[in-house]
Protein backbone atom coordinates (compact mmCIF):
# COMPACT_ATOMS: atom_id res chain seq x y z
CA UNK A 1 0.00 0.00 0.00
CA UNK A 2 1.21 3.28 -0.89
CA UNK A 3 1.82 5.51 2.38
CA UNK A 4 0.73 8.41 0.03
CA UNK A 5 -2.47 7.53 -0.52
CA UNK A 6 -5.00 7.45 2.47
CA UNK A 7 -8.31 5.75 1.25
CA UNK A 8 -11.71 7.06 2.38
CA UNK A 9 -15.39 6.41 2.71
CA UNK A 10 -15.52 9.29 0.38
CA UNK A 11 -13.06 8.65 -1.76
CA UNK A 12 -8.89 9.05 -1.40
CA UNK A 13 -6.20 11.77 -0.22
CA UNK A 14 -3.29 11.83 -2.03
CA UNK A 15 -0.53 13.13 -0.33
CA UNK A 16 1.62 15.82 -2.29
CA UNK A 17 3.47 16.95 0.91
CA UNK A 18 3.50 16.99 4.20
CA UNK A 19 5.83 19.10 6.05
CA UNK A 20 5.93 20.60 9.56
CA UNK A 21 4.49 23.84 8.75
CA UNK A 22 2.33 22.73 5.68
CA UNK A 23 0.79 20.13 3.70
CA UNK A 24 -0.48 19.48 0.00
CA UNK A 25 -3.15 17.17 -0.72
CA UNK A 26 -5.25 15.72 -3.84
CA UNK A 27 -8.94 15.39 -2.56
CA UNK A 28 -10.34 12.64 -5.05
CA UNK A 29 -14.34 12.37 -4.58
CA UNK A 30 -15.70 9.04 -5.39
CA UNK A 31 -19.36 9.80 -7.60
CA UNK A 32 -22.01 9.89 -5.05
CA UNK A 33 -20.27 10.61 -2.21
CA UNK A 34 -19.53 12.95 0.77
CA UNK A 35 -17.13 14.01 3.58
CA UNK A 36 -17.73 14.11 6.91
CA UNK A 37 -18.85 17.40 8.63
CA UNK A 38 -16.06 18.67 10.25
CA UNK A 39 -13.73 21.61 11.74
CA UNK A 40 -9.94 21.35 12.62
CA UNK A 41 -8.80 23.11 15.60
CA UNK A 42 -6.05 24.21 14.50
CA UNK A 43 -5.48 23.60 10.71
CA UNK A 44 -5.87 26.65 8.12
CA UNK A 45 -7.08 25.29 4.73
CA UNK A 46 -7.40 26.68 1.24
CA UNK A 47 -9.35 24.26 -1.46
CA UNK A 48 -9.04 24.85 -5.14
CA UNK A 49 -11.62 22.71 -7.54
CA UNK A 50 -9.24 20.97 -9.65
CA UNK A 51 -11.81 19.00 -11.87
CA UNK A 52 -15.49 18.24 -11.82
CA UNK A 53 -18.26 19.88 -9.92
CA UNK A 54 -18.60 19.78 -5.73
CA UNK A 55 -20.97 20.53 -3.62
CA UNK A 56 -19.33 22.34 -0.42
CA UNK A 57 -20.89 23.32 3.12
CA UNK A 58 -18.68 25.96 5.01
CA UNK A 59 -20.68 26.89 8.34
CA UNK A 60 -24.20 28.05 7.47
CA UNK A 61 -23.50 28.65 3.60
CA UNK A 62 -23.55 25.71 0.85
CA UNK A 63 -21.55 26.33 -2.66
CA UNK A 64 -21.86 24.68 -5.85
CA UNK A 65 -18.51 24.91 -6.94
CA UNK A 66 -16.67 24.37 -10.58
CA UNK A 67 -12.80 24.01 -11.75
CA UNK A 68 -10.76 26.92 -10.71
CA UNK A 69 -13.34 27.72 -7.81
CA UNK A 70 -11.61 28.01 -4.32
CA UNK A 71 -12.58 28.24 -0.36
CA UNK A 72 -10.92 29.52 2.81
CA UNK A 73 -11.54 27.54 5.76
CA UNK A 74 -9.74 28.91 9.29
CA UNK A 75 -9.74 26.77 12.35
CA UNK A 76 -13.43 26.53 14.22
CA UNK A 77 -15.57 26.46 11.05
CA UNK A 78 -17.38 23.71 9.97
CA UNK A 79 -17.34 21.98 6.56
CA UNK A 80 -18.06 18.90 4.09
CA UNK A 81 -17.69 18.62 0.43
CA UNK A 82 -19.53 15.92 -1.89
CA UNK A 83 -20.36 15.31 -5.05
CA UNK A 84 -22.97 13.80 -7.28
CA UNK A 85 -20.54 12.65 -10.40
CA UNK A 86 -16.62 12.29 -8.84
CA UNK A 87 -14.30 16.30 -8.52
CA UNK A 88 -10.89 16.37 -7.42
CA UNK A 89 -9.82 18.86 -5.06
CA UNK A 90 -6.63 20.36 -4.15
CA UNK A 91 -5.90 21.22 -0.24
CA UNK A 92 -3.12 23.69 0.92
CA UNK A 93 -2.64 23.60 4.42
CA UNK A 94 -0.91 24.51 7.59
CA UNK A 95 0.46 21.37 9.52
CA UNK A 96 -1.83 18.38 8.92
CA UNK A 97 -2.40 16.36 11.94
CA UNK A 98 -5.07 13.92 11.97
CA UNK A 99 -6.15 14.18 15.37
CA UNK A 100 -6.84 18.13 14.99
CA UNK A 101 -10.98 17.02 13.99
CA UNK A 102 -13.85 17.27 15.74
CA UNK A 103 -16.32 15.58 13.59
CA UNK A 104 -20.81 16.05 13.91
CA UNK A 105 -21.23 13.55 11.23
CA UNK A 106 -19.44 10.43 9.30
CA UNK A 107 -18.57 10.07 5.50
CA UNK A 108 -19.92 7.82 2.70
CA UNK A 109 -22.50 7.47 0.21
CA UNK A 110 -24.93 10.59 -0.28
CA UNK A 111 -28.05 8.69 -0.19
CA UNK A 112 -27.60 7.69 3.64
CA UNK A 113 -25.85 11.01 4.80
CA UNK A 114 -28.87 12.94 3.20
CA UNK A 115 -30.07 12.64 6.66
CA UNK A 116 -27.09 14.20 8.58
CA UNK A 117 -27.20 16.97 5.98
CA UNK A 118 -31.35 17.57 5.47
CA UNK A 119 -33.06 15.63 9.11
CA UNK A 120 -33.81 18.94 11.26
CA UNK A 121 -36.92 20.36 12.81
CA UNK A 122 -39.10 23.21 11.36
CA UNK A 123 -40.00 26.10 13.27
CA UNK A 124 -43.33 24.31 13.92
CA UNK A 125 -41.71 21.91 15.93
CA UNK A 126 -42.48 19.18 13.32
CA UNK A 127 -39.59 17.18 11.49
CA UNK A 128 -38.75 17.21 8.28
CA UNK A 129 -38.37 14.15 6.07
CA UNK A 130 -36.50 13.97 2.96
CA UNK A 131 -36.82 11.63 0.19
CA UNK A 132 -33.88 11.77 -2.86
CA UNK A 133 -30.39 12.79 -2.97
CA UNK A 134 -28.88 15.25 -1.04
CA UNK A 135 -29.01 18.08 -3.86
CA UNK A 136 -32.57 17.29 -3.99
CA UNK A 137 -33.15 17.81 -0.56
CA UNK A 138 -31.32 20.49 -0.45
CA UNK A 139 -33.40 21.69 -2.82
CA UNK A 140 -36.50 20.76 -0.64
CA UNK A 141 -35.26 22.66 2.13
CA UNK A 142 -35.29 26.18 0.10
CA UNK A 143 -38.75 25.87 -1.11
CA UNK A 144 -39.76 24.96 2.05
CA UNK A 145 -38.13 28.35 3.37
CA UNK A 146 -39.40 30.34 0.60
CA UNK A 147 -43.12 28.75 1.80
CA UNK A 148 -42.92 30.07 5.03
CA UNK A 149 -40.85 33.43 4.30
CA UNK A 150 -37.43 32.20 6.26
CA UNK A 151 -34.93 29.46 7.01
CA UNK A 152 -36.05 26.36 8.84
CA UNK A 153 -32.44 26.22 9.65
CA UNK A 154 -28.87 27.59 9.17
CA UNK A 155 -28.39 26.86 5.30
CA UNK A 156 -28.10 29.37 2.80
CA UNK A 157 -27.30 28.86 -1.11
CA UNK A 158 -24.32 30.70 -2.78
CA UNK A 159 -24.08 30.18 -6.69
Amino acid sequence: MNQNIVEKKWGKEIILAREEEYACKLLVIDPGKISSLHCHLQKVETFVVVDGEVWFQHRDLIYHFFEGDKIRVIPGEFHRFWSEDGATLLEVSSKDDPEDNERRTLSGDISRAKENVCREVDPFGKEINYSGDVYSALVDIKVFEDRIGGPPMNITFQE
